[in-house]
């Protein structure tokens, strides 16, 4: 279904010349060249326009049964008659979906001797309604024209980039480069997997990073420590599990957009769990990144969270953010 439904079509005419190659339900073909065809070609021909028929017959139903809340119907006079639909005894009756037409108000004679309307009738509503779309069409793609300001939550954590023109020191750069890897990671491995099959894959996707052996070294522990946590063996669990789970939000000066590392549902309650990489264990400094979080699950998919979790990784420390 549609909020509006228009059938531009029906104004159409069909430039088909007539088939020239049938194929019979039965098998076999009959075929029309120039004046010439076959002996079956008529009565094959017959069928394929009654099949056509109520074929069109069945997609004019689908079309017409599709709108909410308004559809729209081409309706034109040529040379005194109508169009097809109104040769067929066509004739539409208001209700809720359709404002039917006067039809008086079609042949062009009608329209001359008509005189200048006194009061404002459903045409000019109309065209006040056309002008009202349209000034908010104007205003739409003015705002559409400037660039909308974007953000991440980890922002709110004082998690800013710097400027584009701005070198990263190679410290700084292998920690990001670090910090991906094992979010990268903990998103690839099979959580239902065997501990040994769950360390075997974290290696091998670790080895086709870019870290150093001694970066990898660490990696594989740190994911494999945490996979082996009891807060992933509840996400192993639960009825339904997201990692890495893309986000955007439109806000009143631009979007936000994020991925949320794990979400996961467990006896109806749903827990969000944020990965961090810190050394140290700062609740206070990721509270309003992880409550962005919540306002996005809420605003976009109703979801009302039970518990938003922080995982530090390197110590393995789970702690609530209220």
């Amino acid at each position: 279904e549609f909020p509006v439904v228009v059938l531009p079509d029906l104004a159409g005419r069909s430039s088909d010349s007539g088939a020239k190659l049938l194929f019979r339900r039965n098998g076999g073909c009959e075929l029309r060249f120039a004046s010439r065809r076959t002996a079956g070609f008529a009565e094959a021909d017959a069928d394929s326009k009654k099949r056509e028929e109520a074929e069109e017959i069945r997609l004019l139903y689908v079309a017409t049964t599709r709108a909410k809340k308004r559809l729209v119907i081409p309706w034109f006079a040529e040379k005194g008659g109508r169009i097809d639909l109104l040769a067929r005894g066509f004739v539409p009756t208001a209700s809720a979906l359709v404002e039917a037409p006067d039809l008086d108000s079609l042949t062009a004679k009608k329209a001359e001797e008509k005189k200048p309307e006194t009061r404002r009738g459903p045409s000019a509503q109309l065209i006040d309604k056309r002008r009202a779309w349209a000034t908010s069409r104007e205003e739409l793609l003015a705002r559409a024209a400037k660039s909308a300001l974007r953000k991440g939550p980890s922002k709110l954590a004082g998690e800013s980039e710097p400027p584009e023109e701005e070198p990263i020191s190679l410290e700084r750069a292998r920690a990001m480069d670090f910090g991906v890897a094992v979010h990268d990671a903990l998103e690839a491995v099979d959580l239902q997997a065997t501990g040994a099959e769950q360390r075997r894959q974290i290696e091998q996707f670790l080895a086709l990073t870019g870290l150093s052996d001694e970066d990898k070294r660490r990696a594989v522990e740190m994911v494999g420590s945490a996979v082996g946590s009891e807060l992933l063996a509840r996400a192993r669990n639960a009825e339904q599990v997201y990692r890495e789970l893309p986000f955007t939000q439109v806000l009143g000066d631009g979007l936000m957009e994020g991925k949320i590392d794990l979400l996961f549902c467990e006896k109806g309650q749903w827990v969000l769990v944020d990965y961090k990489t810190d050394t140290r264990v700062e609740v206070e400094k990721y509270t309003e990144q992880l409550r962005a979080y919540e306002t996005a699950l809420k605003h976009v998919a109703g979801i009302d969270l039970a518990q938003k979790l922080l995982f530090f990784l390197v110590s393995g420390t789970v702690k609530q953010v209220a």
